[in-house]
């Protein structure tokens, strides 16, 4: 990890992380607005006059620029907080400046939608860059012990962000040309909290994780070592740490005394999900043994299916909506979900943090999952009418709470912080292509029962696949989440016999 700064006052210290977590949810809250594309999607498709699919392709492209976090969570991981912030600043602003710049050439670009696509794309990519400076950093400040709140704390600055530009943009901007105006606020956004994130944002060293450094001298016997500050502590008096790969999984193994296996089973009388997560904590895989290693398959597709279920219904509800003749709801549709998220992150995150040692934060993952299922069920099944349709909404919302606060916060614990960007930033990209594909079907169906010669349809008939695509990923993410428990589980179960 680069720059890493220490000052040399603790108070000081203490001020300058809290005042980069400040930065940090101004940032996270901008990057929210990425899902703010509900609200703008009628005026973008009657602007342009596209096709459903066509504007099902905007969004999906938008979400895989975002998805694209791998490159700038590797940039992130070489060159820290700053240079990424920079990158972020210069793709985020020039790309939102296209973007307004179409609205003066809509009939070229309504012939030409493929280049609106690639501009959402760049879009998503710039505020990558800014999503990934404001998680990560603070995630590395602060201990272990916190991570649940403090990125609940974030999430709920980015959950929130939809429903305020939603306000701002169905009651401040009025005029013709709404869609432009509200890319050139987008810009201007991006520059100020990019500007601020490399001014303010910096990663500090601290005890933890100067602790979970492990470093082993193969020429000399060290007396002792520590492999996590949380978990193991192990003294090697009369023999050399023996370091050996397990194939299965790519994780080190380190063989004990009896005096260490003695300790070790001491500190293993949690649940076997949280003995997993401490005895990785600072384990570093490269790119080959982390995608040979099958909790990492298991938590991330997890991830992803359920990622990506919300991602279909956050984008397509107006749309789900107004195929149900309830668009005169759009309205409040569209804050379900934020408001749910914003209110609920902390709260997850809380509860993660104080109770971890008795209710695992994967378990609390398998029921954000389940909860998915149950809101595309119900909106299956009783979609038209609005009060079961706001309550899908709202289970949807609470799956995406638990999703993007837990999430983040597992992956770190699960591996390396050192790894955080790299790690985050392929989940995040398989989401998005998963998002992608779902969403295009959705559209293509859709498409498929419009009547010619409008660009509307009206019924289930237009939802229906869609829907029943979704509710298969959400089922699917559920079983994942549930094998990775029972693994997990039984794996512990054998190191405390």
């Amino acid at each position: 990890m680069a720059n890493f700064e220490q000052p040399t006052s603790p108070r000081y210290l203490s001020f300058l992380k809290l005042l980069g977590l400040v930065v940090g949810c101004l940032a996270k809250f901008v990057t929210g607005s990425l899902f703010v594309f509900n609200v703008y999607a009628d005026d973008l498709k009657t602007t342009f006059n596209f096709t459903q699919k066509e504007v099902e392709l905007q969004s999906s492209l938008l979400n895989l620029g975002l998805g694209a976090g791998f490159l700038p969570g590797l940039l992130y991981d070489s060159l820290g907080p700053t240079w990424t912030s920079g990158a972020g600043l210069v793709v985020s602003v020039s790309a939102y400046l296209l973007l307004w710049s179409t609205t003066k050439y809509t009939a070229f670009y309504g012939r030409n939608s493929w280049l609106i696509a690639i501009c959402f794309f760049v879009c998503g990519i710039g505020s990558v860059f800014t999503y990934m400076v404001a998680l990560n950093t603070n995630i590395i400040n602060f201990h272990s012990k916190h991570r649940g709140l403090i990125v609940g704390v974030l999430n709920s600055f980015f959950a929130v962000s939809p429903s305020v530009f939603s306000v701002i943009y169905y009651k401040v901007l009025t005029g013709k040309n709404r869609f432009g105006d509200f890319m050139l606020l987008f810009a201007v956004s991006f520059a100020i909290v990019d500007v601020l994130c490399i001014i303010f944002l910096r990663i500090f060293t601290s005890q933890e994780i100067t602790e979970n450094v492990l470093t082993i001298d193969s020429t000399k016997d060290e007396s002792k070592y520590l492999k996590s500050s949380e978990k193991y502590e192990a003294s090697y008096k009369s023999i050399k740490p023996v370091l050996k790969t397990n194939g299965s999984t790519g994780i080190e193994e380190h063989s004990f005394n009896q005096n260490d296996k003695q300790d070790e089973s001491e500190n293993s009388s949690e649940s076997g999900v949280n003995l997993l997560v401490n005895n990785h904590n600072g384990e570093q895989l490269s790119i080959k043994q982390l995608l040979c290693n099958a909790n990492f398959h298991l938590f991330t597709w997890m991830f992803v299916l359920a990622a990506s279920v919300g991602l279909t219904l956050v984008n397509n509800v107006t749309v789900i909506a107004k195929s149900l003749h309830l668009n005169q709801y759009n309205g409040s549709l569209v804050l379900v979900v934020p408001i749910t998220t914003a209110v609920l992150s902390i709260f997850i995150g809380v509860i993660s943090d104080l109770f971890k040692e008795k209710i695992p934060r994967m378990s609390i993952l398998v029921f954000a999952c389940a909860c998915f299922v149950f809101s595309q069920a119900i909106i299956l099944i009783f979609g038209q009418l609005y009060v079961l349709l706001i309550i899908g909404t709202f289970l949807c919302g609470l799956g995406i709470s638990a999703l993007w606060t837990l999430c983040p916060a597992v992956m770190s614990e699960l591996f390396s912080l050192e790894n955080l960007g790299r790690n985050w930033g392929i989940a995040i990209l398989l989401a998005a292509v998963v998002g992608l594909i779902i969403q295009l079907v959705f559209g293509t169906i859709y498409d498929a029962h419009v009547v010619e010669g409008t660009l509307d349809c009206y019924g289930m008939k237009c939802i229906n696949g869609g829907i029943a695509l979704a509710l298969t990923a959400a089922v699917l993410s559920v079983s994942l989440g549930a094998a990775f428990v029972i693994k997990n589980r039984r794996n512990s179960s054998y190191v405390q016999m």
